[in-house]
């Protein structure tokens, strides 16, 4: 599902959960491009949840949210044992159930600088994902899509995300690790 396109609704929300993943929470944070809404919930996860578990998004802003201009939303959804846990795992989140898994796409912000997905392969070498600019403005809150091609030699759980300064200076990574 393309991440900048405008669903039908945003009365539910589609985690994937991975089947080996042992957490309780769910957390989820939200906010538009403009960062001017921002939203934080957590969800108790039902014992024995299947792959897909379809949320009820209670929000009092759904039709200004939907009237607002492409691309306007972007969730980040994480698994931990509580939500003020530091350390997260993050799990692909759609509005609607996918038909397929061919493609997840991460929106960042990355302010002026060049950036990339790296992605290690489980024979020991890592494949780059390119982020492209959003071209819509404004783009306080995110401003790149990094669309990563699924394989099953990825190992999602080590994805960074890499940034480089205006001399071709890489900056820290940014740890992603995706269950998947």
């Amino acid at each position: 599902m393309d991440a900048l396109a405008r669903p039908d609704s945003l009365d539910t929300l589609t985690v994937r959960i991975p089947a080996k993943m042992a957490a309780e929470q769910l957390c989820l944070a939200l906010v538009t491009r403009d960062g001017r809404y921002e939203a934080r919930m957590e969800f108790a996860l039902p014992p024995g949840a299947g792959d897909f578990v379809e949320l009820s998004y209670p929000s009092q802003f759904k039709q200004q949210l939907l009237d607002a201009k492409e691309p306007y939303l972007a969730v980040l959804a994480g698994l931990k044992p509580d939500c003020n846990a530091h350390e997260t795992v993050y799990i692909p989140t759609a509005w609607k159930r996918p038909d397929s898994l061919a493609e997840l796409q991460l929106i960042i912000n990355a302010g002026n600088l060049d950036a990339h997905v790296a992605v290690p392969v489980l024979d020991g070498g890592e494949r780059r994902f390119e982020c492209e600019r959003i071209a819509t403005s404004p783009t306080i809150a995110f401003n790149r899509i990094c669309t990563i091609e699924l394989a099953a030699d990825l190992d999602l759980m080590g994805v960074e995300i890499r940034r480089d300064d205006f001399f071709g200076n890489p900056l820290p990574p940014v740890a992603m690790p995706i269950a998947f």
